[in-house]
This record gives structure tokens, C-alpha cells and sequence, in this order.
């Protein structure tokens, strides 16, 4: 799969959605996964006042799809049992609420809890990943 994929499955605008169309491989080294904390939409750019590094994220999410990875993410409001299904988001509930959250991953590798990272962080992470 190589679209972005937002928590309702459809593709985004602008990415590809053509199966195979994409040069990276399709495995768990490429993909991302958000675990995001309980929000009125899939993204958290909605309502009256947007936090800027939501928008900042959104768009580097876009990026990363674009450049033929898979994104997945998960609203803890929405999609409990997802939170539920992967022990490490679970024991970092556990551990710190949901101040753990946004949590993301590169593969299989946490790159970051609490915080949305930055596209290079994103970039370097993925690179990472795939040299392996």
C-alpha cells in the first residue's frame, strides 16, 4: 500500500493511491504509525483554534506518502483497541497517561512519545530503516 491513509482508510488528496506505483518496498520499514491522543477528527486540523504543529505534522505526513511510504494513524477517541493491541503504546499509557501521546513509529523502531517529530526526524528514520 502506498497511499496515505488517514484513520478512515480513504486516500488523501495528492497521494498516490495507485497500488505498486511506488518504488519503496511494501513492508513495516517503511510505514508509520501515529498513535494520537482522543481528537474530534482523524488529524486534530479542525475546530476553532488549530495547533500549528498539527498542521506542521499533517503536511509533513503528506510528504512522507508522497514519497511512497505508508502512514497510518489511530485517535485514541476513536480507535481504542488499537491503542489496546500494541503493548509498547499501552505500557507508555500506563506509564505516563495520556501525556505520552502522540506516539510514532518508524517500522518497528519508537521515534518519538509526547511530541510530533519533525520531517527530518521522519526522513532520517525512515532512511534508517531501509539501510537495514
Amino acid at each position: 500500500m502506498t497511499a496515505f491513509q488517514a484513520r478512515s482508510g480513504l486516500p488523501l488528496a495528492g497521494a498516490n493511491p495507485t497500488p505498486g506505483a511506488s518504488s519503496q518496498p511494501d513492508d513495516a520499514a517503511a510505514e508509520v504509525r501515529v498513535y494520537d491522543p482522543a481528537m474530534c477528527c482523524p488529524t486534530g486540523v479542525c475546530g476553532p483554534s488549530i495547533d500549528p504543529d498539527l498542521i506542521r505534522f499533517a503536511s509533513d505526513l503528506q510528504w512522507l506518502a508522497a514519497q511512497g511510504h505508508t502512514v497510518r494513524r489511530f485517535n485514541l477517541s476513536q480507535e481504542p483497541q488499537a491503542f489496546v493491541g500494541e503493548p509498547r503504546v499501552s505500557a507508555v499509557l500506563n506509564e505516563h497517561g495520556e501525556a505520552g501521546l502522540p506516539i510514532v513509529f518508524v517500522g518497528e523502531e519508537m521515534l518519538a512519545s509526547g511530541r510530533l517529530p519533525h520531517r527530518d526526524e521522519l526522513a532520517a528514520a525512515l532512511a534508517g530503516q531501509e539501510s537495514r
